[in-house]
């Protein structure tokens, strides 16, 4: 137990170690740290003959971090896809923003080591997309100076440049990399699967007791159905693989994350990802009309489905819109209707970040307007809407100059394709749900545009 099994197949150049493979073409050499995991794993063959349980694991660990290191798509996807599984993990909240601070520095290292033994094209900072996002930044933490509630304004700042900026320059890199930027959608992919799968035996095997919103590993439900939401969109796109076979298994996944998202109660995130697909089918699609309109109708058939098959009192929140006991849209068009006079008032450069709650609760605490247009305008006024716009405005110039050139491969166009839709599912589910920094998903789909734009610029100038 802890010995390596070393097998080199000539042919393909595939070294096995632990169980784990790594291809040659991989540009990170992780075989430049085999030394360190060997030295580890004879340190974990000592301690198991000692039964010294704690130093196993620690080896463990650290052979953990040493391949999380060397592999950046697959720390990147455990940031993107399981943040708030990992946020909640411990016994306090606390044990919680330790291992995401953990994981994000983990990130930031396989970020450098990547830099460092690649070609890296930098431009990509002095790109519109770019330097809107780093502007918002900038109206955010200038908000702090002004508002009424600054602990909270300055949390939030921080979180956008941790999570937000973070992801943009990450996948910014990374997505330079075509066959990387595979890889890491592969493990996103693979991430939401086990959520879900872990939604459905949670659903019909252990049970919910008398929660009307599914969720796992108590994470919201709103999250949990979003990241549901994302990894839907990924897994369309691989649906034009020729295999018949495999396209089934791809249809009957994305049923299962339909499921899920139907379980969990979260309206917003279903509505946002039905109008994303119909977007997709009209625009993008090649296929006939009368394909397009079937595609839609089995969308529609595999949500009515997914409601014939989930309990009855998970699917009663759906049918609550706009009555009495739905609290939560009562809530919404309360915020909506305490921004506008303060708004009108401000509109120029808003009450500052954060100064949302003060208005609501008259304390400084974690509330926004549900409403990622509402709240820019409110706390930073017409300039925070307008770099907002012109972010969302660049990135969409840019897909359609990639998707019209003939002379980028499909494969490029449909990594935009999939980023742009990924963008819209989360703008949608930005106007009813999070603020700012927990709507990430919209800088993840903004960062492989800016990636994917690099390298096509520089190779077809």
């Amino acid at each position: 137990m802890g010995c390596f099994t070393k097998f080199i197949k000539h042919k393909k150049k595939i070294i096995w170690y632990n169980y784990m493979y790594v291809e040659e073409k991989i540009p990170v050499d992780i075989k430049k740290f085999i030394p360190l995991i060997l030295i580890i794993n004879i340190g974990m063959i000592v301690s198991l003959s000692m039964n010294y349980i704690l130093t196993f694991a620690i080896g463990m660990g650290i052979c953990l971090v040493i391949l999380l290191c060397a592999i950046p798509e697959l720390s990147f996807a455990l940031f993107i896809n399981a943040y708030y599984v990992i946020l909640y993990w411990g016994e306090t909240i606390n044990q919680g923003h330790a291992a995401v601070l953990s994981l994000r520095v983990i990130c930031l290292i396989s970020l450098i080591l990547y830099v460092l033994w690649n070609q890296v094209d930098f431009s990509f900072i002095r790109n519109p997309i770019y330097l809107s996002s780093i502007l918002l930044g900038f109206l955010l933490f200038w908000g702090v100076l002004k508002t009424a509630s600054p602990e909270y304004g300055l949390q939030k700042s921080i979180n956008y440049v941790l999570t937000n900026i973070f992801l943009l320059t990450g996948l910014s890199i990374l997505s330079q990399n075509p066959k990387r930027l595979k890889k890491l959608l592969i493990y996103l992919i693979a991430i939401g699967l086990f959520l879900t799968v872990s939604g459905l035996v949670k659903a019909f095997i252990i049970g919910t007791g008398k929660s009307i919103r599914l969720t796992v590993y108590d994470i919201s439900s709103i999250w949990f159905s979003r990241i549901l939401g994302f990894s839907f969109i990924l897994l369309l796109s691989f649906i034009n693989i020729k295999s018949r076979l495999f396209r089934s298994f791809i249809f009957a996944i994305l049923f299962l994350f339909l499921v899920n998202m139907v379980f969990a109660g979260s309206r917003g995130p279903l509505v946002a990802l039905f109008i994303t697909l119909f977007l997709y089918f009209m625009i993008f699609s090649k296929i006939s009309l009368s394909k397009k309109l079937l595609f839609i109708s089995l969308i529609l058939l595999f949500i009515a489905i997914a409601f014939l098959v989930t309990p009855e009192r998970y699917t009663e929140r759906y049918f609550d819109l706009g009555k009495a006991k739905d609290i939560t849209s009562i809530m919404r068009k309360i915020m909506i209707r305490n921004i506008i006079p303060v708004f009108k008032k401000n509109f120029l450069l808003g009450i500052g970040t954060g100064g949302f709650s003060k208005i609501v609760t008259g304390g400084d605490i974690r509330v926004y307007p549900h409403n990622i247009f509402g709240e820019l305008g409110l706390e930073n006024g017409l300039i925070g809407i307008f770099t907002f716009t012109f972010f969302l405005i660049y990135n969409l110039i840019y897909s359609i100059h990639i998707i019209s050139s003939k002379k980028v491969p499909s494969k490029i166009k449909n990594l935009i394709i999939t980023s742009v839709l990924i963008i819209s599912f989360s703008l949608l589910n930005a106007m009813v749900s999070g603020d700012v920094p927990v709507n990430e998903q919209i800088w993840i789909g903004s960062g492989i545009i800016l990636g994917l734009y690099t390298i096509q610029r520089k190779q077809y100038q």
